[in-house]
């Protein structure tokens, strides 16, 4: 017996052995075709909203997710990077790679800058 996993909205289908090996194997899928999107320019989609029976919440790494979700909330409140990076006092290209996947490796106290500069709450939480 397989587990199949599909994400419909993004062309992504993927399995394991077990339901535990389907959902680490669909992160890892989900994770790879975000940073291929980022890294060729393509708009990276939203997730959709679809509900019902074996449908199962996967979040991307994080070091993809939020690079990812700083543009996005960025572009929702109609700002630049440039805007950004003013508001918080770093270097453009300092603010460029933090929504960049593949440069991604911010200070907390920066990502609480940006958070705070896009009206977004930080929680920081650690689990096991």
């Amino acid at each position: 017996t397989t587990f199949s996993l599909e994400f419909r909205d993004l062309d992504i289908i993927t399995d394991g052995i077990t339901e535990e090996e389907a959902l680490s194997n669909g992160k890892e899928a989900l994770t790879a075709f975000l940073e291929a999107k980022f890294e060729y320019k393509y708009p990276v989609p939203k997730p959709s909203k679809i509900e019902g029976e074996n449908v199962f919440l996967i979040e991307p790494d994080i070091e993809v997710a939020v690079p990812i979700i700083l543009r996005w909330k960025r572009e929702e409140e109609n700002l630049t990077q440039e805007d950004v990076a003013g508001k918080i006092g770093i270097s453009y290209q300092a603010y460029q790679r933090l929504e960049n996947p593949s440069k991604f490796n911010p200070t907390i106290k920066n990502l609480k800058r940006v958070a705070e500069a896009l009206n977004m709450k930080m929680k920081l939480e650690f689990t096991k």
